[in-house]
């Protein structure tokens, strides 16, 4: 893994240094291939990697639901009002 992120490091410096046009579509299509190998690569890692399953998952249970979560599936029960408000005489700050 290390050399494929070698490999992709000094391609990416070759490209910058690089001026001719001619010189650089070769470079960019193996930087690209280098790049899909690499992602390939780190997702069959990815696939192998145990996860830890979330108990209440385990056993049918939906994860609880944080307010915010709540409030974005039913707007109408959020504790906000974002209507128009009349001004309080009270707290009316006098210039």
């Amino acid at each position: 893994m290390r050399r494929m992120e070698d490999k992709i490091r000094r391609l990416y410096t070759q490209i910058l240094a690089t001026d001719k046009d001619e010189e650089l579509r070769p470079m960019l299509v193996e930087l690209s291939d280098a790049l899909h190998r690499h992602i390939e690569g780190i997702r069959a890692r990815l696939g192998n990697y145990p996860f830890v399953v979330e108990r209440r998952v385990r056993n049918g249970d939906s994860p609880l639901r944080t307010a915010t979560q709540q409030e974005a599936v039913n707007p109408t029960n959020a504790k906000t009002k974002t209507g128009r408000t009349t001004p309080d005489p009270k707290r009316v700050v006098a210039n």
